[in-house]
């Protein structure tokens, strides 16, 4: 039955509309679903159940911290899951769901910007350099604080991701074609890494 994933929907839904389901299980079913019908290639159906989730996540408190971080790794998976199922190529769906989950992760650095990548590939330039402008400036922040264990990255690894962030954010506002966003570009690099290699250009 567990291969069956058809079979797991109905049972879900059922066993949620007949049950007394505690806010724990019936977020632990809402994720389940979304990720089964991404399996099943309803994107479409499987975003709505994943915002659903990620709005009930967001608002209830989870009656057991264990759960509740698996529940937010379970949230992080799909996520990953749909990027490595279509990075070649992502529709704006995708944006819409890393965008939905990048919301209330402020601190996933590397799902930030992926959100640009993401866009960067859909050629929603003005977008893309806004989405890396937040992964810079989250993962400034990160530096800046020096704790990277919110991250589960290193040093390294979160300066690569704001410098590359930063630099990404020019190539899209120039791609953009507005000279508003080139100058808020140029402008923030410059506040950022006013040592950066792109600072005396």
């Amino acid at each position: 039955r567990l291969g069956n994933k058809k079979g797991s929907l109905l049972v879900w839904a059922l066993y949620g509309k007949t049950a007394e389901v505690k806010s724990d299980e019936h977020l632990e079913m809402t994720i389940r679903t979304a990720q089964t019908l991404l399996d099943q290639n309803k994107n479409e159906e499987s975003f709505v159940v994943y915002q659903r989730f990620m709005n009930q996540f967001n608002a209830d408190k989870c009656d057991s911290k264990e759960l509740c971080v698996e529940l937010q790794a379970k949230s992080r998976l799909y996520i990953s899951n749909w990027i490595k199922k279509y990075k070649s190529s992502p529709s704006p769906l995708l944006l819409q769901a890393i965008e939905v989950y990048a919301k209330s992760n402020l601190n996933d650095i590397e799902m930030l910007n992926w959100s640009g990548h993401i866009a960067k590939h859909l050629e929603f330039n003005a977008q893309a350099a806004q989405n890396y402008h937040l992964a810079s400036e989250q993962s400034f922040l990160i530096l800046k604080r020096n704790k990277f264990t919110e991250t589960n990255l290193d040093k390294k690894q979160v300066n690569n991701i704001f410098e590359g962030a930063l630099l990404a954010e020019i190539e899209c506002a120039e791609d953009s074609n507005s000279d508003q966003k080139k100058q808020q570009a140029y402008d923030h690099y410059l506040k950022l890494n006013p040592k950066g290699e792109k600072a005396a250009e």
